[in-house]
């Protein structure tokens, strides 16, 4: 719930990219901006490995696109969460963060004819969580690009020194998880009801190794509980089980596997539920069900201990789980939510809840979407941003504390590549590499050296080079190109993960990173 390439290259516009299901295919197109996650003064984030340059219309070469000479394109693609779209290509999808993709040459434009691209790996974290949808057609601007980038980065952390790659974060009730391109999960924070997954029931100020999960290519984590979706298509979750919301069909807090899904690309953790995307675009929830945000037009305040499918939806790319709501992006780039609707965060006009998913208006060109407590946002083609629902202490970033029940546009933001939604305040990442955040700044989770409330979106004090960003209840992490990890806001449980409980204003760096 809480819880995202260069803007010269092609597999850098792919940006928006879209992330195919877990085995599927995964593109991006001339969206640039929304992988742009890097900066235009960085270097292209998909390089050749060998063989020549793709061409774009007009044999301009794409440097950092390849033909190889076995007959293959290769691209690896540095990423970061929730976003991604190849509108030119048809389809949607979103990503979070570090994939390389083998694509056959006669796939791309430049090679030769186009089609859809398989990634070798798929990385989804944080809140909201992507996953890809195929389509045919050559794309009518760029090339298509597939996977996203790995980030190297080193720790010390649980056991030794060790370079990695960063693949995805997630950031939740004071607690912060990362995902790396080995599989391998580490957490740090609130660890009261087990969701660091360490086998403890002990806070860590630290990162720590998740038990038994090392294939993960995902990671999300709510309130109480994290998942992680596998590279063999289950899911498994760890925490609280009060709801049902470990999904095992039990009661009890085992970290075993989610019941029935063995074909899952995505899963988003939200408050007492969560959410998964199966390789078929259908969507699957399970736990708490009290305001309907299971979509399955059956509330229930028991709970569901098994997936339950949300009704009328087949094409989705993207979920993200919130407070009592769920919001997913389609295939058409169109959003819809369900669930609680007391601030209008379902985006339909009304404030009315709705048990089965409704479209928010006026949204038909969105590239990512993000769902966080009684409010939802979703950056668009555009770079631009629309938010919708409660806009309690300005999370809205409209310059205004009135809350909506249709989207609408963040002031001065018009080249954003991600949006995350917290509790009380919404971040963006910036094609530039910086980010903008907004809202409530109580604990300094603006991280803008001052605790002061804002209703328009500001400048994250001294970071640059950015490449995701995920929003917790009350903090903010963000993964930098160089690899760091750095966190800002509340820290009582050590969700800021450098070593202390103390709060800042500004972003430190996770140790081990």
């Amino acid at each position: 719930m809480l819880e995202m390439l260069v803007s010269h290259g092609y597999c850098a516009k792919m940006g928006r990219s879209l992330y195919s299901r877990q085995r599927g295919t995964r593109r991006r197109s001339g969206l640039l901006d929304t992988e742009k996650q890097r900066s235009p003064s960085f270097s292209p984030f998909c390089t050749c490995t060998g063989g020549l340059p793709a061409q774009k219309p007009g044999s301009t070469p794409i440097h950092d696109a390849c033909c190889e000479p076995d007959g293959t394109h290769r691209c690896v693609i540095e990423y970061f969460e929730g976003f991604g779209s190849a509108f030119d290509l048809g389809y949607t999808a979103l990503v979070r963060y570090a994939i390389s993709v083998v694509v056959s040459s006669a796939m791309l434009l430049g090679c030769g004819a186009r089609s859809s691209l398989e990634a070798t790996a798929v990385s989804v974290g944080g809140t909201t969580s992507f996953a890809g949808a195929t389509a045919g057609g050559a794309p009518t601007g760029g090339q298509p690009v597939g996977g996203v980038p790995s980030f190297s980065g080193t720790s010390s952390a649980a056991g030794g020194t060790a370079t990695r790659s960063v693949a995805t974060i997630a950031a939740g009730y004071q607690v912060t998880c990362i995902s790396f391109d080995s599989g391998a999960v580490q957490c740090w924070g609130w660890n009261n009801l087990g969701q660091i997954g360490n086998g403890t029931l002990t806070d860590s100020v630290v990162p720590v190794q998740v038990s038994g999960v090392n294939d993960a290519n995902a990671i999300s984590t709510g309130k109480g509980s994290s998942c992680a979706a596998l590279r063999g298509g289950t899911i498994r979750c760890w925490g609280d089980n009060s709801y049902g919301q470990l999904g095992n069909g039990i009661s009890n807090s085992s970290m075993g596997p989610v019941s029935g899904i063995t074909n899952g690309v995505a899963v988003s953790a939200g408050q007492d539920f969560s959410c998964a995307i199966l390789d078929d675009g259908v969507v699957q929830c399970w736990g708490y069900n009290g305001t309907g945000q299971l979509g399955n037009g059956i509330p229930s305040a028991v709970g569901t201990a098994k997936p339950v499918t949300v009704s009328n939806i087949g094409n989705s790319t993207a979920v993200s789980a919130g407070q009592g709501h769920t919001c997913t992006l389609l295939s058409d780039r169109t959003v819809r939510c369900w669930g609680l609707n007391n601030y209008g965060q379902i985006g339909n006009g009304t404030t009315t809840n709705t048990l089965v998913p409704t479209s928010a208006l006026g949204i038909n060109d969105a590239v990512e979407v993000s769902a966080g407590d009684e409010y939802s946002c979703a950056t668009l083609s555009s770079g631009t941003i629309q938010c919708w629902g409660s806009n309690s202490l300005g999370k809205l970033g409209t310059g205004s504390l009135s809350d909506s029940s249709v989207p609408m546009a963040v002031l001065g933001i018009s080249d954003a590549v991600a949006v995350t939604s917290g509790r009380s305040h919404t971040c963006a990442l910036l094609s530039d590499g910086t980010i903008l955040c907004w809202g409530d700044n109580t604990f300094g989770q603006l991280g803008t050296g001052t605790t002061t409330n804002s209703s328009v979106p500001m400048r994250v004090s001294g970071l640059s080079a950015a490449k995701a960003v995920a929003a917790g209840v009350n903090h903010t992490c963000a993964i930098l190109h160089n690899g760091s990890v750095l966190c800002w806001g509340s820290n009582y449980h050590g969700a800021l993960g450098n070593g202390t409980t103390t709060n800042s204003p500004v972003p430190v760096l996770v140790i081990g990173f």
